[in-house]
């Protein structure tokens, strides 16, 4: 049951946030260097590109930059889901996009990242 403080004050309606949308996806390619605060990670559902048919999970990172204080989405890959695990939210972070490289023979590309946590 809601709380009564969070349901009605006179004719103003007071509402807890319960869900928000994704920030802009951050481009790197664009601008390879991301400073600002984490705030939480999402869950978000995929299709599978490796298993027809298949869903996968995929993490979704929102981060408010720190100049514009504007929320901003990072969508996790191997290195940024690894880095992630260790950081709270509400730590200052920097994710700096190293390029790509080639994997499985030169089959595929993936992401390079370093992300570091402000000391």
């Amino acid at each position: 049951m809601a709380d009564a403080k969070n349901v009605t004050k006179g004719n103003e309606t007071e509402w807890e946030t319960v869900v928000e949308p994704f920030g802009e996806t951050w481009d790197f390619s664009k601008n390879t260097v991301l400073i600002g605060t984490y705030r939480s990670v999402k869950i978000v559902q995929l299709p599978d590109l490796n298993k027809p048919n298949e869903m996968r999970d995929s993490n979704v990172y929102e981060i408010e930059e720190a100049t514009t204080g504007e929320k901003v989405s990072v969508w996790g890959n191997y290195a940024i889901d690894e880095a992630f695990t260790e950081i709270a939210p509400g730590t200052v972070v920097r994710i700096e996009f190293q390029g790509k490289i080639k994997i499985n023979g030169g089959a595929q590309e993936v992401n390079q990242f370093v992300v570091q946590t402000k000391k």
